[in-house]
């Protein structure tokens, strides 16, 4: 008669341990900000797997004792938008996932001395993972004689598999070279090759593999406009040019049904950083260019991220700002139409940050994503970067973003071959990063427009309560992936973990017999009663 009493009052218990958080990928996200003086996140890359299910990297970086310390982030939210799983690991910053055929993932980094023993400043990471982020295999490159940053920038796949990646070695001073591997779906490396001239800046900032197999490389030259090489699909170069001798960098290459390829960059114009959209033939000859700028000449413009989707439209991401008084940055994102016309380009005025990358949805929409900064999410230190996405309607409408002025004129760009030399092979290693949970705090942000409902009820079980020895914990998948904690008297943490599924044990053998406090989730505030016998 007794346990039936206390199944009916846990029934009654558990009609009230239900709340609503949101069921939308919007929001922003900080981690690890209510302990770290120094708690700045930053998006780098979006990417989604079979099942729709979304995955952020990019770097959070923390102070430790009296050290700053960077490490890549894996955010995965399930198709409802709900943030289900977030680590972080030892590589010191990610900056491309893709999703290859085999229905895994791939990412590309940097970290911090895998080849020379700490001597190395930075080392690329290679490393693929699973849909849960389990590590599978791990390889770094870069050049073991001298110090530098050495930085995997981007992944391509080719059509038996091969996984492509570029990105740059750091020889010394200003000589600093593109490069290019590929490796198998085992990891295993199949060649690499490291290109440039003798001195200066090249970089490989992005990779595709065109439909007839040659590989085709973006980046950024010292001196130079932007940067794109063509090889054959064993790496070696076939050609190498530069589009006007002004600095610029290619962010995305697409190729066309014709073969030929649109380029979305930047590139210095009068002094000024602009936007670039370019359209070239295989052999990389120029049919046309069109320049973006801001209709404010004293605002200059920035991208971080690029993307084409199904129907050939170009999306561009990235911050402006005032560049006689150097306020600070406003995030934008622009959408053009497969000629670089302008469809529709947005910014936030309200506040300052940085987009990254804007990115078409699986199912309806578009995702942007990047940093927000202000000072709700963290007590102690202002101005510091947190994640921040929001999932809308394509035609960028949100009531975050308001209308940006832009300007799209013709641009003049004058293809200039370069005499780039092969230098040798570089080496490989395999390490596997370590990782950890990230613990990860939501704050709601840019109402809902896709007619997705904003809400979802969640609801969990503790039982029994009270309890002997250990208590369970029933939660609806909403939940799954979810942090939980249980406290003392004096609020002071004594055991946490993660809700992994539907049914959680969670063992209460070493507690002292009384009354403590769970809380589960970041959106969830309430603490509930557990009592240990």
């Amino acid at each position: 008669m007794k346990h039936k009493q206390k199944l009916y009052i846990l029934s009654i218990l558990c009609l009230c341990i239900m709340s609503r958080i949101n069921a939308q990928i919007s929001g922003i996200y900080g981690s690890d900000t209510i302990t770290s003086s120094v708690a700045r996140d930053y998006i780098n890359d979006i990417e989604f797997d079979d099942h729709g299910n979304m995955y952020v990297v990019g770097r959070t970086d923390r102070l430790v004792g009296s050290t700053i310390y960077y490490y890549t982030p894996i955010l995965k939210f399930n198709p409802q938008g709900q943030l289900v799983q977030s680590i972080k690991t030892t590589i010191a910053e990610t900056f491309s996932i893709k999703k290859v055929s085999d229905g895994n993932l791939v990412v590309c980094g940097t970290g911090n001395g895998l080849l020379c023993n700490t001597v190395c400043m930075k080392d690329m990471w290679v490393v693929k993972i699973d849909t849960s982020a389990n590590f599978l295999w791990g390889r770094s490159f870069g050049n073991i004689i001298n110090d530098g940053n050495d930085i995997a920038y981007d992944i391509a796949e080719d059509a038996s598999g091969n996984i492509i990646v570029t990105g740059q070695v750091y020889i010394t001073g200003y000589d600093v070279r593109t490069f290019l591997c590929s490796l198998n779906q085992q990891g295993d490396t199949l060649w690499t090759r490291v290109y440039g001239m003798n001195s200066g800046w090249q970089t490989g900032k992005c990779v595709a593999v065109s439909s007839t197999g040659n590989i085709y490389m973006g980046g950024s030259g010292l001196n130079s406009g932007p940067l794109l090489t063509k090889h054959s699909s064993n790496g070696d170069l076939l050609w190498a040019k530069a589009y006007s001798s002004g600095f610029g960098t290619i962010f995305g290459i697409y190729e066309q049904n014709n073969g030929s390829l649109t380029l979305a960059a930047e590139n210095i114009v009068s002094g000024n950083n602009v936007l670039c959209v370019f359209n070239v033939n295989a052999d990389g000859t120029l049919n046309w260019s069109k320049k973006i700028t801001l209709n404010d000449a004293n605002r200059i413009i920035y991208t971080r991220g690029t993307w084409e989707d199904a129907s050939g439209n170009i999306y561009f991401a990235g911050y402006h700002y005032d560049g006689i008084n150097y306020t600070g940055y406003t995030p934008y994102l622009i959408k053009l139409d497969a000629s670089a016309n302008l469809i529709w380009a947005k910014h936030y005025t309200d506040g300052y940050g940085k987009g990254s990358v804007l990115t078409t949805h699986p199912t309806q929409g578009i995702v942007f994503g990047g940093e927000h900064i202000s000072n709700e999410m963290t007590q102690w230190w202002s101005h510091q970067p947190e994640f921040w996405l929001i999932h809308m309607d394509d035609n960028g409408q949100t009531d975050c973003f308001s209308d940006m002025p832009v300007t799209i004129q013709n641009h003049t760009l004058a293809p200039l071959t370069k005499s780039f030399t092969r230098f040798f092979n570089y080496t490989s290693a395999i390490p596997l990063p370590s990782s950890g949970l990230l613990d990860v705090y939501k704050k709601p942000k840019c109402s809902n427009t896709l007619g997705i409902s904003q809400h979802e009820e969640v609801q969990f079980e503790i039982y029994p309560n009270p309890a002997t020895s250990q208590i369970k914990i029933k939660a609806t998948p909403i939940l799954f992936g979810s942090s939980y904690k249980i406290y003392d008297q004096l609020g002071q943490v004594i055991l946490k973990g993660i809700l992994s599924d539907e049914n959680t044990t969670i063992d209460l053998g070493n507690l002292s017999g009384g009354i403590y406090l769970f809380s589960v989730g970041e959106n969830l505030k309430q603490k509930f009663k557990v009592i240990k016998e």
